[in-house]
């Protein structure tokens, strides 16, 4: 088995979360897309708290996003395009203010970090 395999059974949410917790560094990419998975959203609120611990260091790659636009911003504005203003209405009605919240937070949090800026065969830092 290599050392990135999974022996089967394995929770998958659970070796993430381990997985985040023993590194010091991770590197996020966020699209437009980004929003459709609380699985990934749940991962960007530990990524961020333990950055604020001071254990872990983040590198965002904006794909196809703009940092200098506040991504929260495609949270709240239906003419954003991409489906972060979808997810979290619907996420509003499934989900307690607390965790859609801190979701929100994590997105405007990663928006403020330098990072990488990938647009239309495009790189820049």
């Amino acid at each position: 088995m290599g050392g990135g395999d999974l022996p089967k059974g394995v929770n998958l949410r659970d070796a993430v979360r381990c997985a985040i917790e023993d590194s010091s560094f991770s590197v996020v990419i966020l699209s437009r897309e980004f929003a459709s998975s609380q699985f990934r959203l749940d991962e960007l609120v530990q990524i961020k708290e333990q950055h604020a611990a001071g254990t872990h260091a983040c590198l965002p790659v904006f794909f196809h996003i703009s940092p200098d636009d506040d991504c929260a911003t495609l949270v709240v504005d239906s003419g954003s395009g991409g489906c972060f203003h979808d997810c979290f209405n619907r996420y509003k009605t499934q989900f307690t203010y607390r965790r859609v919240h801190a979701w929100i937070q994590a997105i405007a949090w990663l928006a403020g970090i330098s990072g990488w800026v990938l647009t239309a065969g495009r790189s820049a830092i």
